[in-house]
């Protein structure tokens, strides 16, 4: 399913509940292992960590197109200002818990809440950014792919 918010963004869920709560397990082995506080200047009060190694998920989804991937997660206060992702990239972020308040994601043009399972694409020319998190914590897996 396929929902259109305006702009160039578009949202489709592309994994099975399975693989999220799969990305769920990747992404807490690897805050024990990698993880470490942004340094991003667009990022306020988060945590990221690369994706790391490799297994069957991690070939499944990636192929050659795939930039960069990594994991972020927004806690009570933490947001990301309206940017663009340079180098002529496809964002895809995939929401991974809805445990948390605020934190929506905003355009120029749209401010919504996705879904958990759902991933929200936005083209090179697009604005996007979170709303700061008023409560919980906002965990995603952001991909970029080469357009």
């Amino acid at each position: 399913m396929s929902h259109v918010w305006g702009g160039n963004v578009k949202i489709k869920t592309i994994f099975s509940k399975e693989e999220i709560e799969h990305l769920l397990e990747i992404y807490e082995l690897e805050v024990l292992v990698h993880g470490q506080e942004a340094t991003d200047s667009l990022l306020k009060n988060t945590f990221v960590c690369s994706r790391h190694g490799s297994d069957h998920f991690t070939r499944k989804i990636s192929d050659k197109k795939l930039k960069q991937h990594y994991f972020v997660e927004y806690c009570k206060g933490a947001y990301c200002d309206l940017h663009y992702d340079t180098g002529n990239v496809i964002t895809a972020i995939t929401l991974l818990s809805d445990d948390y308040e605020g934190g929506y994601s905003i355009t120029e043009e749209v401010v919504f809440k996705p879904k958990k399972g759902e991933t929200v694409f936005y083209e090179p020319d697009e604005l996007h950014g979170v709303e700061e998190v008023t409560s919980g914590s906002r965990i995603v897996y952001v991909a970029w792919y080469h357009k």
